[in-house]
């Protein structure tokens, strides 16, 4: 299961459990033990990072932007270990979930133009 829809379900969940502050706190230990349990490789510390960012935007009250999300972890993830960039994992993981963010509207769109005809 992707790490980033496992995240909106544990905030949604432990939110409605243990009310807002209390539920980001549970969906933040949740994230951090899933990404623990199966092996927190570079493309699942990715998503982590990036279903914290919204966690906490979430907790602040604002919106998250898909690209500054995947901009801000990928730096993230730089600045801790530079070699993070020549894992071909975090490559794949980054640019899929960059090939997501662009173009998953527009195709969505189109989808939807081509079966109404």
């Amino acid at each position: 299961m992707n790490i980033t829809i496992l995240a909106g379900l544990f905030i949604t969940v432990f939110g409605r459990w243990f009310g807002t502050r209390r539920g980001c706190w549970a969906a933040a230990a949740a994230i951090f033990f899933y990404t623990l349990l199966v092996g927190a490789d570079p493309a699942v510390q990715r998503a982590a990072v990036m279903g914290g960012l919204a966690l906490t935007a979430r907790h602040l009250g604002r919106q998250t932007h898909g690209l500054a999300s995947l901009s801000a972890a990928a730096i993230i993830m730089t600045l801790i270990n530079p070699r993070t960039l020549w894992d071909v994992g975090f490559q794949l993981s980054f640019f899929a979930t960059l090939g997501l963010i662009l173009y998953a509207d527009p195709l969505r769109e189109g989808a939807i133009r081509f079966f109404n005809r």
